[in-house]
């Protein structure tokens, strides 16, 4: 069994490897909506930017109940 600081190094490696994640938003009218987007990330901290006007932010603003994939 992998120890914890090899799960983490392999998750960090994963992560640098594919720049891109999923992330799962629902609009305020209860409706699900997958965006595609580029992240970043700082061991397990994962990050990611868009702007003030765009349906995302505002799905995220009403609900801020998220999921995301990375693949």
């Amino acid at each position: 069994m992998a120890c914890d600081l090899e799960i983490k190094e392999r998750i960090n490696e994963y992560l640098k490897k594919h720049p891109y994640l999923n992330l799962a938003t629902v609009s305020p009218e209860g409706k699900p909506m997958v965006h595609s987007m580029a992240f970043a990330s700082a061991g397990p901290v994962v990050y990611f930017g868009t702007g003030n006007t765009t349906r995302k932010f505002r799905n995220i603003e009403q609900n801020p109940n998220v999921a995301f994939t990375v693949d």
